[in-house]
């Protein structure tokens, strides 16, 4: 086979196994879908140039440096380099494990592979199918995978996927090497399998600290509604007493009205109607979106905003199969930030808008800002020292990521615009 045909293929697919397992299983963000086709075009030519003027073949087992190289021109926060690096050490891994289960079946020896470069192919195929099932696997159940993994679980990590490498690769050159002795190639093999129950274990510990993160956030999530609810309710008994005292009162004013205007004190028949009024407004509810957990949310956010203008135009529908607590989620945390960053401002507002297109709901919220809001780890970052906070934005994108729906928050002339869409959820 061509050399340089071997090296680009032979990189693509130990490219490709990174790329779905770092980015697409994992679920670490990249800057942008054009930078990562850009980048990965860009290594796969540079692999074929260099393949050209040095005619040498296996560029895919000296590819780790320039796969890190492409991971952190993609990565949107470059501290997960060195995850990216450690990630690809498990793929190696268990390129290894499926290697030398399949060369024991096949009774394959290390000279072979060396003489037959489709075998090299063959070989290394069904760590990308077994990645690809475990995507199909994710989707489906909607699993998640922790990014705030802590530095001792980093070297652990490290350390015993560096001991599993050396101590399988030893094994496999001699047991595959020898085709004689027999009582080693059994010994690789356990190696082999351990090796992929392993890797299974610690995936499902990810996926497991993943939830309990999760069910932490929902947690903190919940206590914070519940008492912006109770604060809310409380304010509601508040109007409900003052209502009973104005309809108490009522015709006491209008007595007074009558008798203002039938002397022709016009001056002051217009005052105490423009007083009777603004009382009259204080006890109607300021805003109505459909569903009443979340007008208690946005009626209580609003009665702290201070002097920040909000405004709301649209409505939920009756009709939708999204929970409210997921729809709270989303308007306490992404209200919250924006009255937050209103307030610095000298314009004061946030505009709010709830709309349809076909079965899909569509929500835009924009507010003034000072500048763009600092994320971490897809976490807003702020002065709030309250528990839980900076977790608000990695909630949101969770409850939206349940109906995989998009989501996207821009910073332009002072104006911070997030819009969110949650496909599918209106039932029509």
């Amino acid at each position: 086979m061509n050399i340089m045909i071997f090296n680009a293929i032979s990189y693509s697919i130990e490219y490709l196994k990174v790329l779905l397992l770092f980015f697409f299983l994992l679920g670490f963000e990249y800057k942008s879908f054009r930078r990562l086709v850009t980048v990965s075009v860009a290594s796969l030519v540079l692999v074929v140039v260099y393949s050209y003027f040095h005619n040498e073949k296996n560029v895919s087992f000296s590819s780790t440096i320039p796969i890190i190289v492409c991971v952190f021109l993609i990565l949107k926060e470059k501290k997960w380099v060195f995850m990216s690096f450690i990630m690809y050490m498990y793929v190696c891994i268990l390129d290894m494990a499926i290697n030398g289960i399949m060369m024991y079946i096949f009774h394959l020896s290390v000279e072979r592979l060396r003489e037959y470069d489709e075998l090299y192919f063959y070989l290394n195929m069904p760590t990308l199918i077994l990645i690809i099932i475990f995507l199909i696997i994710k989707r489906k159940k909607r699993l998640e995978f922790p990014h705030n993994i802590s530095k001792s679980q980093t070297v652990l990590m490290l350390v015993g996927g560096a001991a599993i490498t050396f101590f399988i690769t030893t094994i496999q050159i001699i047991a595959f090497s020898d085709m004689q002795k027999k009582f080693i190639r059994p010994t690789a093999i356990a190696l082999s399998v351990c090796s992929m129950v392993f890797i299974i274990i610690l995936m499902k510990q990810l996926n497991g600290m993943a939830v309990n993160q999760s069910l932490k956030n929902e947690n903190l999530m919940m206590q914070r509604m519940l008492k912006t609810q109770e604060e809310y309710y409380q304010v509601l008994l508040e109007k409900e007493n003052e209502t009973k005292a104005f309809r108490h009162d009522i015709r006491n004013h209008l007595y007074c009205l009558s008798a203002l205007y039938n002397e022709k004190k016009y001056g002051e028949f217009e005052d105490y109607l423009a007083k009777l009024t603004d009382n009259f407004s204080k006890l109607k509810k300021n805003f109505d979106t459909g569903n009443c957990l979340v007008d208690a949310i946005l009626n209580q956010l609003a009665a702290k905003s201070g002097n920040v203008k909000i405004e709301l135009t649209g409505h939920f529908s009756d009709n939708m199969k999204v929970s409210s607590f997921d729809l709270c989620t989303i308007f306490f945390n992404i209200l919250q930030n924006a009255i937050e960053a209103a307030k610095k401002t000298d314009e004061k507002y946030v505009n709010i808008f709830i709309g349809y297109m076909t079965s899909n709901l569509l929500i835009k919220v924009q507010n003034s800002a000072v500048s763009a809001p600092v994320m971490q780890n897809g976490r807003d970052i702020s002065d709030k020292s309250d528990a839980g906070h900076g977790y608000g934005i990695q909630n949101v994108r969770e409850c939206i990521a349940k109906s995989e729906g998009s989501f996207s928050m821009n910073f332009s002339d002072g104006i911070v615009t997030t819009d969110i869409v949650l496909y599918g959820v209106m039932i029509v």
